[in-house]
């Protein structure tokens, strides 16, 4: 069984017309999908889900806080698949493009069993779709696990759990590579999301000042693995994996 997590935060219209729209082409079973909500306010906004057969779980405030939850909620070894509330599709490199690709439910059981093939616990795709970035292969090093898309299997390991808000899926990719030594990527799918711009989630509370500290602290807790990215031509402070770590 695939077990479907939703953080969701002042998205509740957000998550019917993109991720469970989605969800709903892909042939998902609702009854396998809970939305985390961040307190009893926000569950009033998303409870109209429950008619539909999906779980509501008060969880915590703060996309890190509502991902440490999340991998705490379900038993020893189950199969999760996290999803951002704003997916509106996931697509599958073909020739110099990419073309929509409505079987998540496969690419997950690939990704399940590459993990246990791979003793690892944790696997995740592209972060953007632009075929020019895409690969037809699956990465085993360290690599960027984007968050927006992501399985693991539940493994109630504390020393996994993340601390920060802003870049806390480079710090959970870092986390698990260090534990591990193998993350699984397929290179050759990504999703179709609005980074940064979709009003509600952590654009609610996201500043220039913690973007920046907690690159800093990602470079300076973990030298062998990253550092600052001050060639990249982007608006917020960003970190670089060592693909090379070992």
């Amino acid at each position: 069984m695939i077990n479907i997590a939703i953080p969701s935060y002042k998205r509740s219209k957000t998550i019917k017309e993109k991720t469970l729209k989605y969800l709903k082409e892909c042939d998902v079973d609702f009854n396998n999908i809970t939305v985390f909500v961040a307190d009893h306010k926000e569950y009033q906004d998303y409870k109209y889900l429950e008619k539909q057969n999906i779980k509501i779980h008060i969880g915590r405030k703060g996309i890190g806080h509502q991902r440490n939850i999340i991998e705490d909620y379900y038993p020893l070894n189950s199969n999760v698949l996290c999803l951002d509330d704003d997916i509106e599709g996931l697509y599958k490199l073909k020739g110099k493009g990419t073309v929509p690709y409505n079987n998540i439910l496969e690419l997950a059981e690939k990704g399940f069993y590459e993990c246990r093939k791979n003793n690892t616990k944790i696997w995740g795709v592209n972060a953007v779709n632009n075929w020019f970035f895409m690969k037809e292969n699956i990465s085993h090093n360290l690599r960027y696990i984007v968050a927006c898309l992501y399985g693991f299997i539940s493994n109630k390991d504390n020393s996994l759990k993340v601390v920060l808000e802003d870049k806390e899926d480079y710090e959970r990719s870092i986390r698990y590579f260090d534990k591990y030594k193998k993350l699984i990527r397929f290179n050759n799918f990504a999703p179709k999301t609005a980074y940064y711009t979709e009003p509600g989630g952590l654009q609610e509370t996201r500043t220039e000042e913690r973007v920046t500290k907690s690159a800093l602290y990602l470079a300076n807790k973990y030298p062998q693995y990253c550092k600052m990215n001050n060639t990249k031509k982007s608006k917020h402070a960003e970190v670089r994996l060592n693909y090379r770590a070992k």
